[in-house]
């Protein structure tokens, strides 16, 4: 299993295949699904093999993965064996193909892989590459690995997730899909798919296949109910396409509560998602909703109760999906918080990727009035930054592979500073106009934050001047890499300030820097601000890795969190309220990779 994953991650990556999808020319776009039938062929599947298989189709931007799960669970509960295919993955990347519900083995996974690549390797001819002699990319890889584990299992029903958009995307080669589905759009991914809801719609709805009998249920097309603009797009399509086409009916989380229907997959917007599930799996089946309670979908809406402490965790990245993560966490957080007795402080864990609108997803989750707001990278550890070039593909487990090499260390670390940094803009957009944007008081700690002198020597690094528009940084002369930092200072007296120069008195809220060990800071934050009179302002801190910022957000109250990799840097100290509290509330959002890799410090046996 892991040469097979090393191998797959030495295909060219998806960010780097996004990246060639943004600068690629309609015709080049056009020439995608010649080229997955060609790989196919290569590995000994013709389309008459792909017409073998019984497919529900699933497009969309938010909801898309929800709805496969749904799907599968209803006809699984049924009897059928089920095929699934989804992205991305969140611990291994062998939970892309499921059969019944289930990742398929280590040992299918390399079967199948080394069968495929062999094959593939064999039939490559550089110079026709763009007839689809080349090798595949990533994703295209695992479709191929899908149709071909979908096949040899004989399972009744493949449900195959789009990738990104519908019309050129990789798992649009099925001709005859039973049914196709659309979620919920909106704006995501338009350097490649367009910048209007428009655009988005018409390359979604481009998975639609013409009916056998035009005005029947053949080969339907069911879309949930969208923007006018889009739905128009939508309807247009399906007249060019000469697809039957439905609009899903809609019941809310209470209709279904008052039906006794409970979803195993927690949100208002799930409702949405079960009922086109439940529309799609009609054509199937004679309707039951039996496998709706039995549903579990990791990393979306998901619950996790340990002693006095309660993760939510949702891979919501998109201002649709991070709208419907708010409403669900605030109505299940406020309604913990009213079972408790005690104090509870509530904590949000944040990271995203890609060029979302940071500042409006930051903007939507302030409303859940958060004590703490922790930024990190989404690498579960530091050991690997430290020991393997800080690169993402070289993981401390050769089996947690999500992020394939999508970017460095260090603009990971450069990210979540930045997103630590709009949040302090979100939140000083809140207080009074008298309150300074240089210099805070913790409500909790009373440290005053200022922004010292920088260009100054630390021991085991070099602080080197800032610009206008980053952070400073500090050199690691050890590993020659550029560690994103900051640098506070510690009241002195209710009106001076010191900087901060030897790293032995530096206090909890600070860069720490210790001689002797390598100079990777373990923390960079930024205390609370509150002026008089104006609301409360969250703490902000930034961690290297997910490890730390639960270890610092959980306080010892969680065994599973523990921080093997220490190296004598400790984690800043946190506030009495913090360490005393009754109960902490955590929320993980804003990347499906973040999801994955606390997902796997959480629930390590997630896929046994």
């Amino acid at each position: 299993m892991e040469d097979a994953v090393e191998t797959l991650l030495s295909l060219t990556s998806n960010a780097s295949a996004i990246d060639m999808a943004k600068k690629a020319k309609l015709a080049t776009a056009e020439r995608a699904i010649p080229k997955m039938k060609k790989y196919l062929l290569r590995t000994g599947i013709t389309q008459e093999d792909l017409n073998r298989l019984s497919v529900i189709h699933v497009s969309g931007t938010k909801g898309k993965g929800s709805t496969c799960a749904f799907s599968e669970r209803i006809l699984s509960c049924h009897g059928y064996t089920t095929g699934l295919f989804t992205s991305p993955h969140l611990l291994e990347v062998r939970e892309r193909i499921r059969i019944n519900g289930r990742p398929i083995s280590k040992e299918l996974f390399s079967e199948h892989f080394w069968d495929l690549y062999t094959k593939l390797k064999e039939t490559e001819i550089p110079s026709r590459a763009g007839e689809g002699y080349d090798m595949p990319f990533f994703f295209n890889f695992l479709t191929v690995m899908s149709v071909h584990v979908f096949l040899k299992e004989e399972v009744d029903v493949a449900i195959m997730e789009v990738g990104i958009g519908g019309q050129y995307d990789s798992t649009n080669l099925f001709e005859r899909p039973v049914v196709c589905g659309v979620t919920a759009l909106g704006l995501d991914h338009t350097n490649i798919l367009g910048s209007s809801i428009e655009e988005i719609a018409w390359n979604k709805a481009g998975i639609f296949k013409v009916g056998q009998s035009l005005g029947k249920r053949d080969r339907p097309a069911i879309v949930v109910p969208q923007d006018p603009k889009a739905m128009q797009v939508i309807l247009d399509r399906a007249r060019e396409i000469q697809s039957p086409l439905f609009v899903s009916e809609n019941l809310s989380m209470r209709e279904l509560n008052r039906l006794n229907i409970r979803l195993g997959i927690d949100c208002d917007q799930q409702a949405q998602n079960a009922c086109l599930a439940v529309q799609l799996t009609d054509f199937w089946m004679e309707f039951r909703k039996t496998g709706l309670s039995t549903c579990v979908w990791h990393g979306r809406t998901q619950t996790i109760k340990r002693e006095r402490t309660t993760y939510y965790v949702d891979g919501a990245h998109t201002k649709e999906s991070l709208e419907a993560c708010t409403k669900w966490f605030k109505q299940k957080a406020d309604e913990e918080k009213r079972s408790h007795g005690g104090s509870v402080v509530r904590i949000l864990i944040f990271n995203t990727t890609g060029d979302r609108d940071v500042e409006l997803f930051l903007s939507l989750l302030k409303p859940c009035n958060f004590d703490v707001a922790l930024f990190c990278t989404n690498q579960l550890s530091t050991v690997e930054s430290l020991t393997k070039s800080g690169t993402l593909r070289n993981r401390l487990s050769k089996e947690v592979d999500q992020y394939h090499n999508l970017s460095t260390w260090k603009k990971m670390m450069d990210k979540a500073m930045t997103n630590k940094r709009l949040w302090d803009q979100v939140s000083l957009a809140s207080t009074s106009p008298s309150c300074s944007s240089t210099s805070s008081v913790d409500p909790i700690t009373n440290t005053t934050i200022t922004d010292p002198e920088l260009g100054r020597d630390l021991p085991g690094g070099v602080i080197s001047e800032s610009s206008a528009d980053g952070p400073a940084t500090i050199t690691d002369p050890k590993l020659g890499q550029y560690i994103s930092g900051e640098v506070i200072s510690k009241s002195v007296s209710d009106s001076t300030t010191s900087a901060i120069t030897n790293p032995k008195l530096c206090p909890a809220n600070s860069v720490e820097v210790s001689p002797g060990e390598s100079s990777h800071p373990d923390t960079v934050t930024d205390t609370s601000i509150r002026a008089s009179g104006a609301e409360h302002i969250p703490s902000s801190l930034a961690f290297p890795c997910i490890l730390h910022a639960l270890a610092w957000a959980t306080q010892g109250r969680d065994p599973k969190i523990r921080v093997k990799d220490h190296r004598g840097v400790g984690l800043p100290e946190a506030p009495a309220r913090l360490r005393e509290a009754g109960h902490v509330q955590i929320l993980i959002t804003g990347s499906l990779h973040l999801v994955g890799g606390a997902l796997e410090a959480l629930t390590p046996d997630m896929n046994q």
